[in-house]
C-alpha cells in the first residue's frame, strides 16, 4: 500500500519528483554554454534550442488544464519522465540543429507536466507551508550544487556528461513515482488526509481570480529579476559588485525558504503573504532612484529573501482552497505563463529608451494585483474557519 501524504516518504518522493524534470531549466546558462562548446551551435542557435524547450514546457502546462481531470497523474508523470530520460540520452548523439530543436521541445514538455503534479502532491499534505518551504529550499540547494558539478561534467565528458546527469535525475524521479496519487481525488490520499466528507473547494466565483495570483506574481518577479543586473549597471554599480551581490542574494533566498520551514502556519497566511508582497514591492522601489552599491545590495537581498519566503505561502494557500489538489495545478500553469510573460513584458516596455523605471513600475503593479487576487480567497477561508 502506498504511503499516506503526511509520511516522510511521501514528502521525499514529492521533493525528488519536483527536482527530477526541470534540469535544463534550472541550469540553463550552463546547458546553453555546453551546446555552443560541445554541440558546436552558434550562440543564437543554442538560444533557439533553449527557447524550444521553454515552449514545450508551456505547451505541456497549458494542455494539463484539459488532461488533469482525464489522465491518471501517476501514469502522466511516469510517461513524462521516461520521455525525458530517452530525450536527454538521444540529445547526446544528435548533430542536426532542427532535430535537436524538436527533441528538446519534447524534453521541455516533461517539467510542464511533472512540476504542477509535484506541487499538487505537496499541497495534499497537512503541513503545507513547511513542506513548500522544503520544496523551494531543496531546489535552491540543488541549483547551487548543480552549477558546481555540471561544468566539470561537461568539460570532462562533453555533452554526454551533463546530459547523463540530467537523465539520471529523471530515472531517480521514476523510482519514486509509486507515491504519486492516481489523481487529486485518490481515495488513499483522501483517507490519509482524514477527508471523509465532500472535499473543501473554493467557491467557483473566486477560483479564476485566485488562479491568476501566481500568474501576476511571476510576471512581476521575473520581469524585474531579468533586468536586475542591467538596472544596477545603468546606475553605475561596478560589475564585480553586481556579481557578488547576486551570488550572495541566493543565500538570502535559502534563508527565506528555511524560515517558512521553521515558522510553518503559526502566523497564518494573510500576514506572511501581505508583508512578503509589500516588502518585495519596497525592494523594487529602492531601485527606482539613483542606484548605489548599498541600495542595490539591500534591494537584491530583500527581493531574494521574500521571493522564497512568500512563494511557499502562496502555494500553500492556493492548495488549501481545493483538497483535491486541482486548483494548485491550474495556478501552476498560470505561474509558468507568468514566468514567460514577465521578461517579455519588461523587454517590450524597455524598448529603445532604456527607461528601467517603466519596468519597475509595471512589476510593482503586477505584484499588487497578485495580492488583490489572493485576498478574497484568504478572507473566505478565514470565514469558513470561524464557522467551524
Amino acid at each position: 500500500m502506498r504511503d499516506g501524504p503526511d509520511t516522510l516518504r511521501f514528502l521525499i518522493a514529492a521533493l525528488i519528483i519536483h527536482l527530477s524534470a526541470p534540469q535544463a531549466f534550472i541550469t540553463a546558462p550552463v546547458f546553453v554554454e555546453a551546446l555552443v562548446k560541445w554541440a558546436h551551435l552558434t550562440p543564437a542557435e543554442a538560444g533557439y534550442v533553449q527557447a524550444a524547450e521553454s515552449l514545450g514546457k508551456a505547451v505541456a502546462a497549458i494542455s494539463l488544464l484539459f488532461l488533469v481531470h482525464r489522465v491518471a497523474w501517476r501514469s502522466m508523470v511516469r510517461a513524462a519522465l521516461t520521455i525525458l530520460v530517452l530525450g536527454n540520452l538521444l540529445t547526446i548523439w544528435i548533430s542536426d540543429f532542427n532535430a535537436l530543436v524538436a527533441v528538446r521541445f519534447i524534453c521541455g514538455m516533461a517539467p510542464g507536466m511533472v512540476v504542477p503534479i509535484a506541487y499538487a502532491m505537496v499541497g495534499l499534505t497537512t503541513k503545507r507551508e513547511r513542506n513548500f518551504g522544503w520544496l523551494l529550499t531543496t531546489l535552491l540547494t540543488y541549483g547551487a550544487l548543480a552549477f558546481s558539478i555540471l561544468p566539470w561534467l561537461f568539460e570532462r565528458f562533453g555533452l554526454a556528461g551533463g546530459l547523463s546527469f540530467y537523465a539520471s535525475f529523471a530515472v531517480l524521479g521514476l523510482v519514486f513515482t509509486t507515491a504519486v496519487p492516481a489523481s487529486g481525488g485518490d481515495r488513499d490520499v483522501q483517507a490519509g488526509l482524514g477527508i471523509s466528507q465532500a472535499p473543501t473547494i473554493l467557491p467557483r466565483a473566486l477560483q479564476p481570480i485566485t488562479v491568476l495570483t501566481l500568474g501576476f506574481y511571476f510576471v512581476g518577479m521575473m520581469g524585474a529579476w531579468a533586468y536586475f543586473s542591467l538596472i544596477a549597471a545603468a546606475g553605475g554599480v561596478p560589475q564585480a559588485s553586481i556579481s557578488t551581490v547576486l551570488a550572495t542574494s541566493q543565500l538570502f533566498g535559502i534563508f527565506g525558504g528555511l524560515l517558512v520551514v521553521v515558522s510553518g502556519d503559526r502566523f497564518g497566511r494573510v500576514w506572511p503573504i501581505s508583508i512578503g508582497l509589500l516588502a518585495t514591492i519596497g525592494s523594487l522601489q529602492l531601485l527606482a532612484g539613483s542606484v548605489g552599491v548599498l541600495a542595490f545590495a539591500v534591494s537584491a537581498f530583500i527581493f531574494a529573501f521574500f521571493w522564497n519566503h512568500t512563494h511557499p505561502y502562496l502555494l500553500s494557500a492556493i492548495s488549501s482552497f481545493d483538497s483535491r489538489g486541482r486548483l494548485v495545478v491550474y495556478a501552476t500553469v498560470a505561474q509558468m505563463c507568468g514566468v514567460a510573460i514577465g521578461p517579455a513584458m519588461a523587454a517590450r516596455l524597455l524598448g529603445e529608451a532604456n527607461d528601467y523605471s517603466r519596468i519597475l513600475f509595471s512589476c510593482m503593479v503586477s505584484l499588487c494585483l497578485a495580492l488583490i487576487c489572493v485576498l478574497p480567497a484568504l478572507r473566505w477561508q478565514r470565514r469558513q474557519a470561524s464557522i467551524v
